[in-house]
């Protein structure tokens, strides 16, 4: 007859998978292959009832740490704020594998980053904040069902025309601020991501093609990566064939 123990085993991992559904099973399933591996190498050796529970307990950590994974950065889906058909910004957008908050603000870089001082950039280089602006144009622009967020830039707060610049401030020149704009077009494939040296003091609420974007990181904190879920998996593998009963 079966172990009980490890028949519980098993079907409490496989169950973790299901209950996450196919994205997060395709994620899970090499890990807790694993995890199972190791718990069948211990009922075929006869190890203690405590032994039994250990090869449990380590699977079900192994089933629950690759269900972080269909959450971790990498596969989080951002939440679009949208007040009366118009876009106020998103939680969770992915940059270069943080997550962060963005609104979208008329004003002026004084006005809106502190008195427009560096470190109130949440991104201080140019790369990271093309990166910032990339992930705007990938991840918040986007037509869905009735909202057309990419083809309609007058849909977004603060644009009125057919171009809407989302300005992303990243360092300071004497009286001028250095951005990246992602940029919104109209016509679609036409979007891309430029620079822009503008006054401190300018206020994007005159200019109708203009909005900055004041991003904060994501209160969510990042999972663990699938190298850690594997390695407790081959953890779990061999503490089960170095643990064999004496005779």
């Amino acid at each position: 007859k079966g172990d009980p123990m490890f028949d519980l085993s098993k079907f409490s991992a496989r169950l973790i998978v299901k209950m996450a559904g196919t994205g997060a099973g395709a994620l899970a399933a090499p890990p807790l292959d694993l995890g199972i591996a190791g718990l069948g190498i211990a009922r075929r050796r006869k190890l203690p009832a405590m032994r039994s529970f250990m090869s449990f307990a380590l699977s079900s950590v192994i089933g629950i740490g690759a269900l972080g994974l269909a959450m971790s950065p990498a596969q989080a889906v951002p939440t679009l704020l949208v007040d009366n058909g118009q876009l106020l910004g998103a939680d969770n957008v992915n940059v270069a594998g943080n997550l962060f908050d963005v609104r979208f603000e008329e004003g002026s870089c004084i006005g809106l980053f502190g008195g427009c001082t560096s470190s109130s950039f949440s991104f201080p280089t140019q790369i990271s904040a093309s990166a910032a602006a990339q992930a705007l144009l990938d991840q918040v622009f986007i037509d869905s069902g009735s909202d057309l967020f990419d083809t309609v830039p007058t849909a977004t707060f603060g644009c009125t025309v057919g171009t809407c610049q989302i300005v992303i401030p990243f360092a300071l020149l004497p009286g001028l601020v250095d951005t990246v704009t992602a940029n919104n077009n109209n016509t679609i494939g036409s979007d891309s991501v430029s620079n822009l040296r503008t006054g401190r003091g300018t206020n994007t609420g005159s200019q109708g093609s203009r909005v900055y974007a004041v991003f904060t990181e994501s209160d969510d904190i990042p999972e663990p990566s699938v190298v850690a879920v594997f390695g407790i998996g081959l953890i779990g593998i061999a503490m089960a064939r170095k643990r064999r009963p004496r005779t």
